[in-house]
């Protein structure tokens, strides 16, 4: 059975070929990456595999000569907005139920601190998946 890789974007697996696929390609990457590519695989619904051949071989050229997101990409995209948003919504919600116990004590507590971090720390991450969806929109410092 041979038919486009392209057309199982949605399945687990590829599509299986006659004789097999004997190349492979070792790449490596640091955690971060690693933690990216997972979160987009599983966001696509691939094994990691799978979606580094199947992104690997999505046409990049569209009409106005700037790279397109295919829709693997885009829900992999959407998956890690809505998690950022979620990190974020939590963290805002514990930080000012904790500013609410600091203003009643007049301590500070402890893990304000952290929440606090976890907000600042999400710049980061926004900043990357807003450079994946274009990084030339991104305003000059």
């Amino acid at each position: 059975m041979t038919t486009d890789d392209a057309s199982t974007a949605n399945a687990r697996r590829r599509v299986r070929h006659e004789g097999g696929r004997h190349k492979q390609i070792k790449v490596l990457v640091n955690e971060n990456e690693y933690e990216s590519l997972a979160a987009r695989a599983a966001a696509c619904n691939l094994k990691l595999p799978s979606y580094l051949v199947l992104s690997g071989l999505q046409s990049l050229a569209t009409g106005s000569g700037s790279p397109s997101m295919s829709p693997a990409q885009v829900r992999a995209l959407v998956a890690e907005v809505y998690a950022l948003k979620r990190v974020i919504r939590g963290s805002a919600t514990n930080l000012n139920q904790l500013t609410k116990s600091a203003h009643a004590t007049g301590e500070i507590p402890p893990e304000a601190w952290h929440h606090a971090a976890r907000i600042a720390g999400m710049d980061e991450r926004l900043d990357a998946v807003l450079d994946s969806i274009a990084p030339e929109l991104r305003p000059r410092s």
